[in-house]
């Protein structure tokens, strides 16, 4: 270093973990040197980081345990591994979306098709014990003894305001919601899952679609139908379609769509999610250029598809 100063250089700051150094020399042959305590810290090195999720691995969680994700200490059991990771996917999209929530009454949340509820209990849990917020929840399946399970484990947990019902999407009556969640629901039922949250105007849609055939059988394009005589780019095709026309119709309601990865492809296909979330300012523009484009591709590719009946925006 003395070279160093010799040859030109007046300052001089070294860092390490223990202190900060700084030389001044205005005078090479007299250096001031002062000394602080250390600002930086070593660097974390290693591979194997543990990533900060909303529910911690080695915390105990109650709706986790009860439903054999994690055992009484905490730890997350290998065989659900994948479950835990996207329950913390899912409670990371749901605190993105949470404050369009109503605060100065509790949220009314739908989830249909909740099947086995491990995603309802997350939302409740997180919403109503980790952020304090008041809510409603009703998760909607058809299989009754689902339902049984889901409402038992309710009531043991004391999640006094999370109940359970058995029902079809299709002919659901119930009172309007906030905020409708519709994970992996089969076909069309996605479809009156989502025009049930535009007749609600509910603020916030979170949509999962699971297999898609409606249109599978429909579509048809002069340039396109020798390359989707292929069964399997048939399929996939049909996919995006669907959900391409979901995304146009919702935004010609007056939301803010966006598509977005919900689980990782390694651990299932059915990975994108819609998200759509009601503005308080409609804009009326986008909405008509929204419907041009879903009235043209229905056109374009000769189908008509369930969501087309989706109330207009009013």
């Amino acid at each position: 270093m003395d070279g160093q100063l010799h040859a030109g250089f007046r300052q001089v700051d070294i860092f390490t973990t223990n202190e900060d150094i700084q030389v001044l020399a205005a005078d090479p042959a007299r250096p001031r040197i002062a000394r602080r305590g250390a600002k930086r810290q070593r660097p974390q090195l290693a591979h194997n980081r543990i990533k900060m999720r909303i529910i911690p691995e080695g915390e105990p969680c109650d709706f986790l345990h009860a439903l054999g994700v994690m055992d009484a200490r905490g730890n997350v059991l290998k065989a659900h591994y994948d479950k835990y990771r996207q329950i913390n996917r899912y409670l990371e999209i749901i605190n993105d979306v949470k404050d369009m929530l109503p605060q100065d009454h509790p949220a009314e949340i739908v989830d249909f098709g909740c099947g086995k509820a491990y995603l309802t209990f997350a939302l409740y849990h997180y919403l109503h014990d980790v952020c304090g917020m008041p809510i409603h929840v009703t998760g909607l399946d058809l299989k009754e003894d689902v339902i049984a399970f889901c409402s038992e484990t309710a009531t043991r947990l004391g999640y006094e305001d999370l109940r359970f019902r058995a029902g079809d999407i299709a002919t659901y009556e119930g009172a309007d919601a906030d905020m409708v969640v519709s994970l992996h629901a089969c076909d069309t039922a996605t479809d009156f899952a989502l025009c049930n949250a535009v007749r609600w105007h509910s603020k916030v849609i979170l949509s999962v679609p699971c297999c898609q055939h409606e249109l599978f059988s429909q579509i048809r394009h002069p340039i396109l139908d020798h390359m989707l005589s292929h069964g399997i780019l048939r399929d996939r095709f049909t996919e995006i379609l669907t959900d391409g026309l979901r995304a146009e119709k919702l935004e010609a309601a007056g939301y803010d769509v966006s598509l977005i990865e919900f689980t990782s492809l390694e651990h299932t296909a059915r990975n994108i999610m819609i998200k759509a979330v009601r503005g308080a300012q409609r804009d009326p523009v986008k909405a008509k250029k929204a419907e041009s484009r879903y009235q043209a591709l229905c056109q374009m590719f000769h189908v008509q598809p369930a969501i087309e009946a989706l109330p207009a925006d009013d």
